[in-house]
């Protein structure tokens, strides 16, 4: 984002993406930088997942997110409740993660 001073001292940020478009590749806050909604407040950005660890966050029926990470042996109760929606959103992070991953793979054998 880029910061616009104004008469008073304070900055207006400027986007550098289209709010409506749909943005799949992303990156974490920098040392120092602060995360910015859209509509301008602060937001909190947690490191507890680092920017090396692959990852998916689904949000639940009651407002929370649960987030998948690359650990084996996942167990069905496990599982909280997601509506329709979510279930078909993860059906197509499944087959871009499959093709993602077969795309890594035949380029490693070229």
């Amino acid at each position: 984002m880029n910061a616009i001073p104004t008469h008073n001292g304070l900055s207006v940020v400027t986007p550098k993406v289209q709010a409506n478009a749909s943005s799949t590749l992303l990156r974490y806050p920098r040392q120092g930088e602060m995360a910015i909604s859209m509509s301008g407040s602060p937001l909190l950005v947690t490191s507890i997942i680092n920017d090396r660890t692959a990852n998916v966050s689904v949000p639940l029926l009651d407002g929370r997110v649960i987030s998948i990470l690359p650990q084996p042996n996942l167990q069905p109760y496990e599982v909280p409740e997601m509506s329709e929606e979510t279930e078909g959103h993860l059906e197509t992070l499944k087959m871009n993660i499959n093709t993602l991953l077969n795309a890594y793979k035949s380029s490693k054998n070229n």
